[in-house]
């Protein structure tokens, strides 16, 4: 049995659409300026919030949209814990990680009746198109995607035209290096990092959208199960720029996808299953170093 095929690389793609989805939105946060760890957290409540809702109005696309609202006020939540309240951002960061576990799982008893988990009555259509199967070598694995799949590779050209285009992007990018100098330039500091936290949320609330309407078609206790700490591995090792970010977050998907294909040739899959955690302990260690270097070098000039 070949392992690199079309069907490889197209299970690789489906995979990591909700790692795709996370690790954009969690860029801008870092671009701002913010250590937003909480990708983990809004993709879990995106993934319940998107199948919430998708119940209650029986529109998957509806569905979608309100539980991305509802993330996006919840990520609010947040950054009013960190730019208003000044509260640290792992700490605040880990307790609403634990809001997200708890609380979807208390909702899902008290909103859905249900324990553990619960499937939806219709979820994301798998789009084909002859015209792009008959495309060689890219076809096959482009083809009978989600049409969050194909808006998520969309994302790298909408993030490189928004941030290296736009003026929009020119403030977040100087709130994030230099926010003394934004400010004095007349740019709200406050405000551009409100909005790259509501912009994660967005994109978070997207990727979990996918996983359960999309990847799994149902929704479950901790479904997310690491894929958004993946997905800020992937922002860390990126140095919070899209193309390098986009590339690792794909790269985790194809390692996801090639850890079941192993599996029939008696290959450990716990060894690469083992292996983007492995890499943000590293890239967790790495940031936390620079961000207490940047504190000592400051010091040092007080």
């Amino acid at each position: 049995m070949d392992i690199f095929t079309a069907s490889l690389f197209s299970s690789a793609l489906l995979a990591a659409t909700p790692l795709l989805w996370a690790a954009m939105g969690g860029l801008v946060s870092h671009q701002a300026g913010l250590f937003n760890f909480t990708l983990e957290a809004l993709m879990l409540f995106g993934a319940f919030f998107s199948v919430l809702f998708t119940i209650y109005t029986d529109n998957v696309v509806l569905g979608i949209l309100l539980g991305a609202l509802t993330v996006v006020m919840l990520s609010l939540l947040w950054g009013w814990a960190v730019i208003d309240l000044k509260a640290d951002h792992i700490i605040s960061a880990l307790g609403f990680l634990l809001l997200a576990q708890g609380g979807t799982a208390f909702l899902m008893i008290v909103l859905l009746g249900q324990s553990g988990g619960i499937f939806v009555p219709q979820q994301l259509e798998f789009i084909e198109l002859q015209w792009l199967e008959a495309l060689p070598a890219v076809g096959p694995v482009l083809n009978n995607q989600t049409g969050l799949t194909y808006l998520a590779l969309l994302s790298l050209p909408l993030m490189l035209f928004v941030l290296y285009r736009t003026s929009f992007g020119l403030a977040i990018r100087s709130v994030g290096e230099r926010p003394e100098a934004a400010a004095a330039a007349g740019i709200s500091v406050r405000a551009v990092r409100y909005i790259a936290v509501a912009i994660t949320g967005l994109f978070c609330a997207l990727g979990g959208a996918q996983l359960s309407l999309g990847y799994l078609a149902m929704f479950t206790e901790n479904m997310t199960a690491g894929r958004g700490i993946i997905a800020f591995a992937a922002v860390i090792f990126g140095r919070h720029l899209p193309l390098p970010v986009f590339s690792i977050a794909l790269f985790f998907g194809f390692a996801g996808a090639l850890t079941d294909r192993l599996q029939g040739f008696g290959i450990p899959s716990e060894l690469i299953l083992t292996l983007p955690y492995v890499l943000t302990v590293v890239a967790l260690g790495l940031a936390s170093a620079r961000f207490f270097r940047r504190l000592t070098d400051r010091s040092s000039y007080a």
